[in-house]
């Protein structure tokens, strides 16, 4: 690999004893930190000289925290934190239906509405989601974690009906005057259901990382994992 020299700029190393005016980087190793001069004396033909034109090179921050999994998992989940109304509820998952190409039949999940900044000042429920899509199971969790809305479609996959009773430590909506199921489940009643649904295979997650590794980018963090046996590594 090219070897490369940096200078003219800060050059931070996080080390008090060890600073200079550039640095010599060789198959992704320091090779030399030291004055201008120092470091110059080492460089060949090939070597590539970069110009930190005043700008500061420093290590990377390095994330042993990441989540990534669980990051990797939300990938593949309808954002909708933003959500600002059952209209704006809608239009995003139609949005990430389309634009991931979700067949008939397959579940949409979708995370983090919160009835307190819809419009409408309260819980969506299965006929609104059955407006995004009455082919496809819904199923959307609150931004507490605690309490969700499925659709009808849903709501027949997960066995909840007029039947099916509050489970203890959990409370299933219904359709005022009836028995009949509205869609928004609460507590014990919205993880039993929420547990039934197929989790991602190790692969899934995994493509999924590798195909969003961008987004860590933007985060500017190195971090290094190893899932199912493969090394992921997310060094920017």
């Amino acid at each position: 690999m090219k070897a490369k020299i940096y200078y003219n700029g800060n050059i931070i190393t996080m080390e008090d004893s060890i600073c200079g005016d550039a640095i010599l980087i060789k198959d992704k190793i320091i090779k030399k930190i030291g004055t201008k001069e120092e470091v110059f004396a080492l460089k060949n033909k090939d070597t590539e000289i970069i110009d930190l034109q005043g700008k500061t090179l420093m290590p990377s921050f390095i994330d042993s925290h990441s989540h990534l999994i669980a990051f990797a998992t939300t990938l593949k989940l309808v954002p909708l934190e933003d959500a600002t109304s059952f209209k704006d509820i809608v239009k995003k998952i139609q949005d990430f239906k389309e634009s991931n190409n979700i067949k008939k039949g397959d579940w949409i999940i979708g995370f983090s509405y919160d009835n307190n900044f819809l419009e409408e000042n309260k819980h969506p429920d299965k006929s609104v989601l059955d407006s995004a899509s009455s082919e496809n199971p819904i199923l959307i969790s609150h931004a507490s974690g605690h309490m969700g809305v499925a659709n009808t479609l849903g709501l027949k996959q997960l066995g909840v009906t007029n039947e099916t009773r509050d489970p203890e430590g959990g409370h299933i909506g219904r359709v005022e005057g009836s028995e009949e199921p509205n869609g928004y489940l609460e507590e014990n009643a919205f993880f039993n259901v929420a547990s039934k649904i197929k989790q991602p295979s190790s692969n899934e997650i995994f493509n999924s990382i590798e195909k969003h590794r961008h987004i860590s980018k933007l985060w500017y963090y190195n971090s290094s994992r190893r899932f199912n046996g493969k090394k992921i590594n997310l060094t920017f």
